[in-house]
C-alpha cells in the first residue's frame, strides 16, 4: 500500500503532493489499526507477536537459521517455476530483453504493482524467517498477481496477434500442469499444482 502512496504522489511538490499522499494513504488507516491493535493485543495478553510457547505447532514454527532460511528461498524459488509458471518467467525475461526495462516497467499498472509487492512482501516475511514449511498454496495469489502483470505487459507491448498466441500457449501450460498431481512424498493438501 505504501508503494501505491508514493507512486500517486510522486510528480506532485509542496502541500499538492502532501495532500494526494494524505488522501492515498488514508483507505489503508483502518487495515494498519487493525494489525497494529492484533499486535498489541497479543503481545499484552499472551506475551509474544508470533510464537506462542503452548502452541501444537510450537515445534514446527521456530525462527529460522541460516541454512533454514536457504531452504525457504530454494523452495520458493522451485515453486516460483513449477508447473507452466517457467514460462512467464521467460516472457517476461524475453520481453525486458526485447523492449527494455522501462518500456517493461511503463506497461505495468502502478496500482497492480503495488499489490503484487504488498502481498509478495507480506507472504515472504510470514514464511521464510520461519523454520515452518510451506507450500505453494501459500503463495497463490503471489503467483496469480505476477502472471497478470506479465498477461497485462504481454498485451500492451507485443502485436496484437502475437500477444494473443503467447496469452494461448501460457494459458494452456497453466491448465496443463494442473493436471499433473504431487509426489506421494510431498504434503498433498491438494492435488494439482497452481
Amino acid at each position: 500500500g505504501l508503494w501505491y502512496v508514493f507512486m500517486n504522489g510522486r510528480a506532485m511538490t509542496g502541500r499538492r503532493r502532501l495532500s494526494i499522499l494524505w488522501y492515498s494513504f488514508l483507505p489503508f488507516i483502518p487495515a494498519v489499526v487493525a494489525m497494529l491493535g492484533f499486535l498489541i493485543f497479543r503481545k499484552t495478553t499472551l506475551g509474544v507477536f508470533l510464537l506462542h510457547p503452548d502452541s501444537a505447532w510450537v515445534d514446527d514454527r521456530q525462527w529460522a537459521g541460516f541454512a533454514w532460511l536457504v531452504k525457504n528461498l530454494l523452495t520458493l524459488g522451485w515453486f516460483s517455476v513449477e508447473g507452466g509458471k517457467f514460462y512467464w518467467w521467460l516472457l517476461l525475461f524475453y520481453s525486458l530483453w526485447r523492449f527494455g526495462w522501462r518500456e517493461v516497467i511503463k506497461s505495468i499498472p502502478i496500482s497492480l504493482s503495488a499489490l503484487f509487492l504488498t502481498v509478495s512482501a507480506a507472504m515472504l516475511l510470514i514464511t521464510l524467517p520461519l523454520s515452518n514449511n510451506f507450500g505453494p498454496r501459500y503463495f497463490a495469489m503471489h503467483f496469480i498477481l505476477f502472471e497478470l502483470i506479465v498477461l497485462l505487459m504481454v498485451r500492451r507491448l507485443w502485436k496484437k496477434e502475437v500477444a494473443a498466441v503467447l496469452m494461448v500457449v501460457g494459458a494452456v501450460l497453466m491448465l496443463a500442469s494442473n493436471l499433473v498431481p504431487y509426489p506421494q512424498r510431498k504434503a498433498r493438501a491438494w492435488d494439482s499444482t497452481l
